[in-house]
């Protein structure tokens, strides 16, 4: 809206920007009663996060053999009892749902595990990293069957391809 549009109808209230404010809410705090509240936080719960509360964890089991961050997570679809995840460890573990142990550790990767699935029966396993490597496992053998190096681009369009060819 132009200035010429705005009319002394138009205006309901008009509110003064105090310039000291940050002075006037350091002054108001002397008068706060902290008595009895933790305000040092030195000494953290071990299950609190930096800048998060405290959440009610509800889970059922946790895997924590990977070390960072996880980047992906699939379940074995013929039965889902085993999860396939990769992360930026550069490692892709099999694991049980149940109870968190360990089938197979995916060992060889350069980069990140971005990628990973099970085969549509749950035979084979497939993990792929960021640079480009994309390894396949026999899951009856726990044996890799195959690699396959290609751009860290043509990874996706692999993975995608080995994914629904196998199921």
């Amino acid at each position: 809206m132009a200035d010429e549009d705005l009319n002394s109808d138009d205006i309901i209230e008009i509110i003064e920007l105090d310039d000291n404010l940050n002075e006037d809410v350091a002054a108001n705090m002397d008068d706060m009663d902290l008595e009895g509240v933790d305000i040092d936080n030195e000494e953290m719960d071990s299950n609190e996060i930096e800048g998060e509360t405290n959440a009610n964890d509800d889970a059922d089991g946790v895997f924590r053999k990977h070390k960072g961050s996880v980047f992906c997570v699939r379940t074995d679809p013929s039965s889902s009892h085993l999860a396939v995840s990769g992360g930026e460890d550069d490692m892709a573990y099999v694991w049980k749902i149940t109870d968190g142990g360990i089938v197979l550790e995916c060992k060889g990767h350069t980069d990140s595990v971005t990628a990973c699935s099970f085969s549509h029966d749950s035979v084979y396993a497939a993990t792929a990293d960021m640079s480009g490597l994309i390894k396949v496992w026999k899951m009856g053998t726990k044996e890799e069957v195959t690699t396959l190096e290609c751009g860290d681009l043509e990874v996706l369009l692999h993975m995608h391809a080995w994914v629904n060819h196998v199921q």
